[in-house]
């Protein structure tokens, strides 16, 4: 989340320098997440090293358990998310392309992959429905103004934000239905 405030912020300070360094965000955040989810998996490896129950969980005494664990525990929802995120950029990019650049700026798929990843999973299960709900207001809001096209460059990443406050207010237990 705070990658996701730093990066709005620097959207109003400096919008030409944020639109060309987001897609070295995005990926720093990728290996950010990446890098996190490698140390927790050998502080879980150290912790279960040291109880003399879960060593036998462990290689040499059993290579699959632990293998299987991480595998299913601490790398899905990050591969989740950044598999959705470089999903959806490519089709709204293709989409944008397709009508003529008329929906999105050059950098704007850049920023709505930076939200999904943000958000993470299942967060971007909430950003997603947020972001087309906040965009159909904002451009009915548009409409009845007339002023044209309207720019979705400021809205993305708050409503990441707000999809993330929102899942944590959501409880546990409703959630547990999104979980893989």
């Amino acid at each position: 989340m705070t990658v996701l405030v730093l990066s709005f912020l620097g959207q109003f300070l400096n919008r030409s320098f944020f639109a060309k360094y987001v897609k070295s965000i995005f990926f720093l955040v990728v290996l950010a997440l990446f890098s996190s989810s490698f140390y927790y998996t050998f502080l879980l490896y150290k912790s279960w090293k040291v109880n003399p129950l879960s060593v036998l969980l462990l290689p040499p005494h059993n290579w699959f358990y632990f293998a299987y664990y991480v595998g299913y525990r601490i790398f899905p929802p990050i591969l989740l998310a950044l598999v959705s995120a470089l999903i959806i950029k490519l089709v709204s990019e293709f989409l944008n392309r397709r009508f003529d650049e008329r929906f999105l700026e050059k950098e704007e798929g850049w920023i709505f992959a930076l939200g999904i990843l943000g958000a993470g999973y299942p967060g971007f299960v909430f950003y997603v429905p947020l972001m087309l709900v906040a965009g159909l207001l904002l451009s009915l809001f548009y409409a009845v103004l007339g002023k044209g096209r309207t720019p979705f460059f400021y809205l993305w990443l708050p409503v990441a934000i707000f999809a993330i406050l929102l899942k944590s207010w959501i409880p546990q237990s409703a959630l547990d239905f999104f979980i893989i």
